[in-house]
């Protein structure tokens, strides 16, 4: 017998009733549309993303750069709510650094190198 207070009735809406979306589910990005770079998008384009001001704007831009796009909450730039919303949407690339150039060359010219040869 399922009582009406039970966790198993609330689980699902009644019948004939459409759930009310999830704040903790990310939005994915429409299909075609390329994420948004926090570490290098303009301010224009920061402000095209759903939910985002001219203050998220510039504390984005401010904070930058960013090892990941969850630091978004850790460093109070935007709410929790906020970054669910556009979780999907945005991405963290970190820059190729002189290092990581050259050591990608080198691992080029090596695997181009025939086997058994120096």
């Amino acid at each position: 017998m399922l009582l009406a207070g039970s966790p198993a009735a609330a689980q699902h809406p009644p019948m004939g009733t459409a759930a009310a979306p999830n704040p903790h589910v990310a939005t994915p990005p429409p299909v075609g549309v390329k994420p948004v770079d926090i570490n290098s998008a303009s301010r224009a384009d920061l402000l095209k993303l759903p939910g985002i001001g001219g203050e998220d704007a510039d504390r984005i831009i401010k904070g930058r750069p960013y090892l990941s796009k969850a630091t978004l909450v850790s460093a109070n730039i935007l709410t929790y709510d906020k970054y669910i919303a556009l979780k999907g949407r945005i991405i963290a690339m970190q820059p190729e650094t002189p290092k990581s150039k050259a050591a990608a060359k080198a691992a080029a010219k090596a695997a181009s190198k025939p086997a058994g040869k120096s």
